[in-house]
C-alpha cells in the first residue's frame, strides 16, 4: 500500500475530513477570514446568532414558559421514573444501524461499537437505562461537535451557505425509537405528514396530489399548487413550545423529562481540521445530525395545517409544505389558495 493510501485510511478512521477543506476566504458582516482559526471563529459567531433565543412579547409565550418551568420543578422532585427497559438485543440492533461517520469527542468510532464485546453489550444498556430512570443526561452527551458541509451551488465565501452536522449518538437513537413508537400508536402525527415515518414516503404525497388533480379534471375544475420550503426550519424550533406540545400529547414523563434535559443547556463547538472553537450555547433549534431531530420537528409542526380551510388540501414532508385547491374559475381558485396561505402563515408567526 502506498503511503498516501495508508494515510487516507488512517485519516478516515480518525474522522479527518480532508475532502472538506475550506479553500475559500469567508466573508460575513463586512469581515473576512483567511486562516483556519479565523474561519472557525467566524462560523461560531454565525451559529451563535442562528441558535440564539429570539425575544417575544406575546403573553401566550410567557404563559408557556411559566408552565414548562413548573412542570420541570415538579418532575425534578421525582427521584426515579418507570420506563421500558432497553435490552441488549435492542442495543445490538441499534448499533448495527449506525453509519460509519466520523468520531465524536469521545474518540470512539462506530466501527469499534459494531465490534462490541459481551461486557460492552451488558454495561451500555445499564448506563442508558439509568439515564432514563433518573431523567439525567451527562453534560458530555449534550456537547455537539459541528462539522460543516457546503450546500450545493452556493457561494463558498458565505458562512450562511454551509449546513452544520453533528455526529450520531446511540442513546438518542434508542430514545427516538421509543418516542416514534408512542407517536405512531397514539396517532400523534397527521396523515398529511409523510416525512421520516415508517412505510411512508414522497410517493404517498405525490399519489394524493395526482388523485385530486385527476378527480377535479374530470369535473372540469382547475387546480393550483403552492409549495413552501421554510428557511432554517429545524434551527428555529422553540424549545419550550416543543415541550408544551409534547406535554399536551401526553408523552410519558420519563420521555418528556429526558427530552427536556436533552434540549436544555446544550453546547456546541465548531470543528475544522485541527482547529476547534470555544463552546457556545444552543438556545433553540433541534440538534443537527441527531436521530431525534426529524421526529421532534414533525411533532412540533404536526398542528401547522389544522386550520387550513376544508376547500384546500395539503401535504407535508418534514419541513416541505404543499397546499393546493381546485375551483371552476381562476378567480375562485386564487381566493381559496390565498385563504389557505394566510392560515399557514398565521401559524408560522405564532
Amino acid at each position: 500500500m502506498r503511503s498516501d493510501q495508508l494515510w487516507f485510511v488512517v485519516n478516515r478512521f480518525h474522522g479527518k475530513r480532508t475532502n472538506r477543506e475550506l479553500k475559500h476566504e469567508l466573508k460575513y458582516r463586512n469581515k473576512a477570514a483567511k486562516f483556519d482559526q479565523e474561519k472557525v471563529d467566524m462560523f461560531k459567531t454565525y451559529f451563535e446568532e442562528v441558535y440564539d433565543n429570539k425575544p417575544h412579547n406575546c403573553i401566550q409565550y410567557f404563559d408557556i414558559d411559566r408552565e414548562i418551568k413548573q412542570e420541570i420543578d415538579r418532575l425534578t422532585k421525582i427521584k426515579t421514573f418507570t420506563h421500558p427497559k432497553i435490552t441488549e438485543n435492542e442495543l445490538k440492533k441499534s448499533i448495527l444501524k449506525l453509519g460509519n461517520t466520523a468520531v465524536g469527542h469521545d474518540g470512539v468510532h462506530n466501527k469499534c461499537l459494531k465490534k462490541y464485546t459481551k461486557s460492552l453489550s451488558h454495561h451500555l444498556p445499564a448506563l442508558f437505562n439509568s439515564s432514563l430512570k433518573l431523567g439525567v443526561i451527562p453534560p458530555q452527551w449534550k456537547l455537539a461537535h459541528i462539522i460543516l458541509i457546503q450546500k450545493p451551488d452556493k457561494d463558498p465565501n458565505d458562512p450562511t451557505t454551509y449546513r452544520p452536522i453533528s455526529l450520531d449518538k446511540l442513546m438518542e437513537r434508542l430514545v427516538e425509537q421509543m418516542l416514534n413508537e408512542f407517536a405512531e400508536q397514539h396517532h400523534l402525527l397527521p396523515n398529511y405528514q409523510a416525512g421520516f415515518r415508517q412505510q411512508r414516503s414522497t410517493t404517498d404525497n405525490l399519489l394524493h396530489l395526482k388523485h385530486d388533480v385527476d378527480v377535479n379534471l374530470y369535473k372540469n375544475k382547475q387546480t393550483a399548487l403552492i409549495v413552501f420550503d421554510n428557511k432554517r426550519a429545524f434551527d428555529s424550533v422553540w424549545f419550550n413550545g416543543l415541550l408544551h406540545k409534547l406535554k399536551k400529547m401526553n408523552v410519558p414523563e420519563y420521555l418528556w423529562i429526558w427530552i427536556c434535559q436533552f434540549l436544555s443547556d446544550r453546547k456546541a463547538l465548531i470543528e475544522y481540521k485541527y482547529t476547534i472553537s470555544t463552546t457556545f450555547t444552543m438556545r433553540r433549534g433541534t440538534p443537527q445530525g441527531s436521530p431525534l431531530l426529524p421526529l421532534l420537528y414533525i411533532l412540533f409542526t404536526s398542528d401547522s395545517l389544522f386550520t387550513i380551510p376544508s376547500h384546500s388540501n395539503s401535504n407535508l414532508f418534514a419541513d416541505d409544505t404543499a397546499l393546493w385547491s381546485s375551483a371552476n374559475t381562476t378567480k375562485s381558485l386564487s381566493i381559496r389558495l390565498q385563504e389557505s396561505v394566510d392560515e399557514f402563515v398565521k401559524w408560522c408567526r405564532l
